[in-house]
């Protein structure tokens, strides 16, 4: 078993194969935290610090254009793009849609995800 001194009074074991475990060091007082967990290089799972910073890279959106046809609406727009038809009205906002009804054959429309 591998040890090494992260802070008075917390001593990491690195020996372990999936993640690092936060073990006390005799003496310490307890407390009612949870123990901090780290993913090891190269063991694929990644860090709740690492997940968010891919949320935030990722999160740019994504413009693509749909051209209105027959027989539809913003709700069945809405529905195929966003998967829920009440989001008719974020078609709306980014396409400057004062009214749904206005919505015509051939206009073509700005879809961000």
């Amino acid at each position: 078993m591998e040890k090494r001194m992260l802070a008075a009074g917390i001593i990491v074991d690195t020996s372990t194969s999936e993640y690092q475990k936060v073990i006390p060091s005799p003496g310490a007082q307890e407390t009612t935290q949870q123990p901090v967990t780290t993913s090891p290089e190269g063991s694929g799972h990644k860090t709740r610090l690492q997940k968010q910073w891919e949320r935030t890279e990722s999160d740019e959106p994504t413009v693509t254009y749909y051209t209105v046809k027959a027989g539809e609406t913003l709700y069945s727009i809405a529905k195929a793009h966003y998967g829920n038809g009440n989001q008719y009205r974020k078609i709306m906002k980014d396409n400057n849609i004062k009214d749904p009804s206005n919505v015509k054959v051939g206009m073509r429309l700005k879809i961000i995800k």
